[in-house]
């Protein structure tokens, strides 16, 4: 059986990659910080659950491989813009 890596590794995994990698940073600069980076924890876990909620739920809909790395993309982007608002400078 053919894999298609492309739609395994979708937009939102390549974001909860990202997501997990702040938290592990954030939780390692714990004591220099003085606990001021476990607000990267608490800003990237809500959003890696949410990312792999919505991974799930595409997937099961979309089959083919553009059309989910198109909304999924899509999606990315507006949830970085969203949190960078927020949060961002």
């Amino acid at each position: 059986m053919k894999r298609d890596w492309l739609y395994i590794i979708s937009p939102c995994i390549i974001a909860i990659v990202l997501f997990v990698i702040g938290i592990i940073t954030s939780m390692t600069q714990m004591e220099k910080s003085g606990g001021w980076s476990f607000i990267g924890v608490i800003i990237c876990f809500p959003a890696l659950i949410i990312a792999l909620a919505l991974d799930i739920m595409l997937k099961y809909f979309i089959k083919k491989t553009g059309i989910l790395w198109l909304i999924e993309a899509i999606i990315v982007i507006l949830g970085f813009l969203l949190i960078w608002s927020r949060f961002g400078s």
